[in-house]
């Protein structure tokens, strides 16, 4: 019997969302204190500021689960407007009790306006269950295919997002880099000599001020969101003393050395040596150093980097 389409292939399309609709229901049953993200790890960090190669390294233990760039968290977050509205809607329906009272015109929430007390505590309770059971379930789903007790997330442009992550999953915890703004856009110059504009920036610009700008708002407002569930390290000290910043990570994941960890760093750290730290000062003129200053003088210094 041909069982394609009808759920005989655990890794098909079909099956899979069957299983995620059956958790997120299941999970609706219990309280939201339930699961607050542990086992869940985001890596977040400026574009070209090493985020690949540290999340290889810390991926290349056994007990973590490696998702490159799936872009879970912004994707929720781009509908964080539309689970607001459903949560609403759902805690003002279920408040109606007697149907025999409502009329064809209008739905319900119009006809017993004056009777429904929607309260806000509620609706964010509801929004964030269905959050944390869909990132649950998704979790659980990776590491039930890979293997491990920890899923490790890295998607770059997740550090906009950096001040949703306490709230939604307050056990999970977060690995932020920070390179030297500077750098940063000699990076993304670089890029656009090779391969064209970089993907990760607005079309419109001079790409060296939208750079500039782009780091000072993404990194400022990330360090702003700092706290014990954040690891806060440095692109420098990646360069210089890779396997020191990589065991800060694993020990901040509460794990242990592994040496396949060793194996990954044994192969290199792809772009990432001493040559790459500090080369605005040679790649920007006086004039450039001084429209990227402007724009990012405030982050350059929150993050250490002005003496």
């Amino acid at each position: 019997m041909d069982r394609r389409g009808t759920g005989g292939d655990p890794s098909a399309p079909a099956t899979i969302m069957r299983r995620v609709v059956a958790r997120l229901w299941q999970a609706q049953q219990r309280t939201s204190e339930d699961w607050l993200g542990e086992g869940f790890a985001v890596l977040i960090g400026h574009a070209r500021s090493g985020t690949t190669v540290l999340a290889r390294a810390i991926g290349s233990h056994p007990e973590v689960g490696y998702w490159e760039e799936p872009a879970l968290l912004t994707r929720i977050d781009t509908k964080f407007n539309w689970l607001e509205q459903l949560a609403r809607h759902l805690v003002a329906d279920a408040g109606v009790s007697d149907l025999s009272r409502t009329h064809r015109d209008g739905n319900l929430r119009e006809q017993f306006a004056d009777e429904l007390d929607v309260n806000e505590r509620e609706v964010e309770g509801v929004r964030l269950r269905a959050i944390r059971s869909l990132v649950e379930s998704l979790r659980s789903d990776f590491l039930q295919r890979s293997g491990g007790s920890v899923l490790l997330e890295k998607t770059p442009r997740e550090i906009t997002v950096a001040d949703r992550i306490a709230r939604w999953f307050p056990r999970a915890k977060v690995i932020h880099i920070v390179r030297d703004g500077r750098d940063v856009v000699c990076s993304g110059l670089t890029w656009e000599q090779r391969w064209g504009r970089p993907p990760w920036v607005p079309k419109e610009g001079e790409l060296l001020d939208v750079i500039a700008r782009q780091w000072a708002e993404q990194v400022g407002q990330a360090l702003k969101a700092t706290s014990d569930q954040v690891l806060l390290v440095r692109y420098e000290d990646l360069a210089t003393d890779g396997r020191a910043v990589v065991a800060a990570c694993i020990d901040h994941l509460g794990l242990d050395w592994h040496p396949d960890i060793d194996r990954f760093l044994a192969t290199g750290m792809g772009g990432i040596h001493d040559a790459s730290v500090g080369r605005w000062r040679e790649e920007l003129d006086a004039s450039q150093r001084a429209r990227v200053e402007e724009h990012a003088t405030e982050t350059l210094a929150a993050a250490g980097y002005l003496d």
